[in-house]
């Protein structure tokens, strides 16, 4: 078995994004998260759930100048994995903060509320990885369309993986009827990534994810 390539941190930031609410993009940081992990890599989610304390501190804490960085840390004991909770900071007032965090771990990890602001699109552009959640039922996947409009319209290259969420036969056919929109409108379809329950990414979707990743990148040091 070859030699994992290891130049320092491999400094890659990662966004979970849902193209309408409810769907389970917080679950699915956590399966990239414990992938990542097991791999050997460190990981920081930036998580948007509550803190679990009120006296825990937050980015947003540190953004007013109240914390450091450093107070606002919460480590696994079992797993390893860092969380720090972004409080009432809105998104476009962390960009610049995520950014810097990015560079001292393996793998930052954020799934931020759904939307497509231009804070949306703008951590879009600045991450590493995008992974795009749709919803299956009905008529939902043409969000996932219209986000994928607003992405390319500010970086044409930017291509996001794409997870269907529901049942696998509902999901496979929203996946054709956005696939066949987006070769009409937007040009070259993307491929569909996986298909996950509404519970979450399945760990083996995350490492395979991951697994892909770590291996193209290692290519590339490797060239």
């Amino acid at each position: 078995m070859p030699n994992k390539v290891k130049r320092g941190p491999r400094a890659r930031l990662i966004c979970v994004l849902a193209a309408s609410d409810g769907l389970p993009v917080s679950q699915s940081a956590q399966s990239l998260a414990r992938a990542a992990r097991i791999d050997g890599e460190t990981v920081l989610i930036v998580n948007y759930a509550t803190p679990p304390s009120p006296s825990q501190p937050a980015l947003s804490d540190v953004l007013s100048g109240q914390a450091q960085i450093c107070d606002t840390k919460i480590i696994c004991p079992r797993s390893g994995i860092i969380s720090v909770y972004a409080g009432d900071a809105k998104l476009e007032e962390m960009l610049g903060l995520i950014a810097a965090l990015s560079l001292s771990y393996d793998n930052v990890i954020m799934a931020p509320p759904a939307g497509c602001t231009p804070a949306h699109v703008r951590l879009a552009v600045a991450a590493d990885v995008n992974v795009l959640h749709f919803d299956s039922r009905g008529d939902k996947f043409m969000r996932a369309y219209w986000m994928l409009d607003a992405l390319r319209a500010r970086c044409p290259s930017l291509d996001p993986m794409l997870i269907a969420c529901g049942p696998k036969t509902e999901a496979l056919e929203a996946y054709d009827m956005l696939r066949g929109t987006v070769r009409e409108f937007l040009g070259a379809p993307l491929p569909l990534t996986g298909i996950i329950s509404p519970r979450g990414m399945a760990d083996g979707v995350a490492a395979h994810i991951v697994s892909d990743l770590n291996q193209a990148e290692d290519a590339r040091l490797r060239a």
